[in-house]
C-alpha cells in the first residue's frame, strides 16, 4: 500500500495551487543563479536554485537546490555538507 504525501499549501494564502521545482534564470546575462561549490581541487560549480511557487497569489514558498551533496563554498572557504 502506498502512502500519499499530505497536500502542500501556500503559507500566505493557504491555496493548494503550488508548482514545485521552478527554475530561476537571468534575463540579460549568462550563467546560473545558485549556490557555489568546489568540485575537486580547481573547479567551482553552481548548483541552480529551484522555487516552489503558489500560482494563486505569486508567493515563493521555498527555495532549494536539487543536489545538496556538495562541498559548499562559504566566504572564500570550502565546507563539506
Amino acid at each position: 500500500m502506498t502512502e500519499s504525501l499530505p497536500k502542500q499549501t501556500c503559507s500566505h494564502c493557504q491555496s493548494t495551487a503550488l508548482t514545485v521545482g521552478v527554475s530561476l534564470g537571468l534575463s540579460a546575462e549568462t550563467g546560473w543563479i545558485g549556490l557555489k561549490y568546489k568540485d575537486g581541487r580547481l573547479f567551482l560549480g553552481t548548483e541552480p536554485l529551484l522555487a516552489d511557487l503558489c500560482t494563486h497569489c505569486g508567493h515563493v514558498e521555498r527555495l532549494n537546490v536539487g543536489n545538496p551533496n556538495h562541498k559548499w563554498t562559504i566566504q572564500g572557504k570550502s565546507k563539506s555538507s
